[in-house]
């Protein structure tokens, strides 16, 4: 199953990055993400994303974030934390 997810999402990337995708498979895309799936994360982890340090993510989390924390202080929602990032965050692609 693990296989098969990677296989489709790589896909998807290279069209989305070649511009080869229908505005309907965006938008579907888009909707079942942000509707259905919801990816937990561990400060690290979204600090390695971002580019930034693990405090800088903390610090967005505590000014920010409502949402209570997965298993205790581990891991959080990519979903939520995704809301609350400074837009100096995001790529410039």
């Amino acid at each position: 199953m693990d296989d098969l997810i990677i296989e489709v999402l790589e896909l998807f990337i290279r069209k989305l990055k070649r511009n080869e995708c229908t505005r309907e498979q965006v938008k579907s895309a888009y909707m079942a993400i942000t509707e259905n799936m919801d990816i937990f994360a561990s400060a690290d982890e979204l600090a390695e994303m971002y580019g930034k340090s693990r405090d800088a993510v903390h610090g967005v989390i505590k000014r920010r974030m409502i949402q209570k924390p997965r298993r205790n202080i581990t891991l959080y929602s990519f979903k939520a934390f995704r809301k609350l990032v400074p837009p100096s965050w995001r790529r410039k692609d």
